[in-house]
């Protein structure tokens, strides 16, 4: 089985409710009446063999007391303020997609602006053709190509085997030199092909110890069926020659 490996492409472009109740007061008690003065007693009759005394007049009764006045009733307590309501909350920041997951469930897609060269597409330095390809190291473990302007990984292990969605979750973790990355699209892929040599046809100062007999993945997708159960495959580039094809199983690392 032949083994794909990756290269990886930099991406970079960062409330209370107050109450209070009142209670009612007593009036004062009303005060109690005078008392009615005694009667005068009558008079004892005169003489032996006088008549009999009259009667001494009859007391007039005592006046009536009057009634003490009622207690006013208590003031009603006034309800307390309602209190205001609370601010709404805003909402949570939107998370971040998760890594995708591996195996042939992975359903990728690159953005479209990276399907198509939107650069001048280098040639070899020697080639004597239009936007000659060059190259700056960066001294971090990546390069940026002078004409499009991609910044690489420099240097990849022929231990670096990965299935397809294994790759692709493998440059989006990536943290080389601070920067976010992404697996490479067809033409920017091809973007680093040296159609004048082999073994490999890649700029070797610029790319060292790249393994040239090995199949890269890219992020293109090749839809031979929409059916699950049919082979899903993915753009792939040999390095060797150069070459590219659709045939890359992205089940098989």
């Amino acid at each position: 089985m032949t083994t794909r490996l990756l290269r990886a492409l930099a991406f970079s472009a960062t409330v209370a409710l107050g109450a209070c109740s009142g209670a009612g007061g007593d009036g004062p008690a009303g005060s109690a009446g005078t008392a009615g003065s005694a009667g005068t007693a009558g008079s004892a009759g005169s003489g032996a063999t006088g008549g009999p005394g009259s009667g001494g007049a009859t007391g007039s009764g005592g006046a009536r007391g009057s009634a003490g006045a009622t207690g006013s009733a208590g003031a009603t307590g006034s309800g307390g303020a309602r209190g205001s309501a609370g601010a709404t909350g805003s909402g949570g920041a939107t998370g971040s997609g998760g890594a995708t997951g591996g195996g042939s469930a992975c359903a990728y897609q690159p953005p479209a602006e990276y399907i198509y060269a939107r650069w001048p597409m280098p040639n070899p330095a020697t080639s004597g053709l239009p936007n000659p390809a060059s190259y700056t190291d960066n001294g971090d473990g990546t390069v940026t190509d002078n004409v499009t302007g991609l910044v690489w990984q420099k240097a990849v292990a022929s231990t670096q085997a990965y299935a397809w969605c294994d790759a692709i979750n493998y440059c989006a973790t990536l943290t080389l030199a601070g920067r976010t990355w992404r697996l490479p699209t067809r033409i920017e892929l091809l973007s680093l092909v040296d159609f004048t040599r082999t073994s490999p046809a890649i700029d070797t100062t610029a790319f060292p110890a790249v393994p040239g007999g090995k199949y890269h993945w890219t992020a293109s997708p090749w839809v031979v069926s929409q059916l699950a159960t049919k082979a899903q495959d993915a753009w792939i580039v040999n390095f060797y020659e150069g070459l590219t094809s659709n045939a890359g199983n992205r089940t098989s690392p």
